[in-house]
């Protein structure tokens, strides 16, 4: 191990994924940066977690475990609380690093000046075996002060590479958030930071059915606190705030909940009554599943 380089803490949250995590674990023993702690937080698991950690035996690795699940942002907070590294590495329990994710991200904080406080990189996302390169659209401005992107979406990825000093800075993961919190935190991040982006693929992310992200009714209540939350942004960008309710809408008519869509699309409506397309979709959702695709589909071809 090379001392003369930063210590990075490497969090990983996990919950029931005793199957998976080996596979995480391992991605980042094998880094080619070796001077890291691995901070495991068990989040109240009911498998043999603790069985498949306690496997490693590699001193660098540190097990916690939650006797009552938390949530992701909880089990985030602990592994920060229990870190002593320069920069504070994430990765979730079902991904995995390529070998150089981390020489890579730290080689670029350790060149930039303080006010670039995060780093993340390209990955490639499995969605039900079809493959993606994240983040996308080609167009956004990935780096410097995403501030005004963020508003937009959230396409910075979890899986960043931080400065310690961020979070005594900004302070930790908003605990009351059990989607979207990584979002909250960018938000956040971009007020006093700068973000720098590897244009490379270093992750790989897989999605399950077990996925938090599949949950749109929890996803749509946790985006409404944040608009909430960052209310005195937010206010001042009404149609990106139309866009986001626009997707989530989408996706509810998509997953045959058809109600809960029309219900954002009017929330898209208030926000931009301008905009035929949210129209379109709230009468579309009247259709059923395969009258709303048709009309999707229409959609898409006019305005792409």
């Amino acid at each position: 191990m090379n001392k003369n380089i930063p210590k990075v803490s490497v969090v990983i949250p996990t919950y029931n994924r005793a199957n998976l995590v080996s596979k995480s674990i391992l991605s980042v023993i094998n880094q080619t940066y070796d001077n890291f702690e691995l901070i495991i937080i068990d989040d109240g698991s009911t498998d043999n977690t603790a069985d498949v950690v306690n496997d490693f035996d590699d001193e660098r690795i540190k097990y916690i475990r939650h006797e009552k699940n938390k949530g992701l942002a909880a089990a985030r907070n602990t592994g920060i609380k229990f870190s002593i590294g320069v920069f504070i590495s994430f990765l979730d329990d079902d991904d995995e690093w390529l070998r150089e994710k981390l020489e890579k991200e730290i080689n670029v904080l350790k060149n930039s000046e303080p006010k670039v406080g995060v780093v993340y990189s390209g990955l490639w996302r499995i969605d039900d075996n079809k493959k993606t390169y994240w983040p996308e659209p080609k167009h956004i401005l990935r780096d410097g002060n995403l501030s005004n992107e963020l508003i937009k979406r959230n396409f910075v990825h979890s899986l960043i590479t931080i400065r310690r000093s961020c979070f005594e800075k900004i302070g930790l993961y908003d605990e009351d958030l059990r989607a979207v919190e990584d979002w909250d935190l960018n938000l956040r991040l971009s007020k006093y930071y700068e973000f720098k982006f590897i244009d490379e693929t270093l992750i790989i992310s897989y999605r399950d059915d077990d996925n938090l992200s599949r949950d749109l009714s929890l996803m749509l209540d946790c985006t409404e606190k944040i608009f909430e939350k960052h209310s005195s942004v937010f206010n001042k960008h009404n149609k990106s705030v139309a866009e986001i309710y626009g997707y989530l809408a989408s996706q509810f008519c998509l997953e045959s909940q058809l109600m809960k869509g029309r219900q954002c699309f009017l929330k898209s409506i208030k926000k931009n009554p301008l905009n035929i397309r949210y129209y379109s979709g709230y009468f579309a959702s009247f259709l059923g599943l395969n009258g709303y695709k048709l009309v999707l589909s229409i959609l898409r071809k006019t305005y792409n």
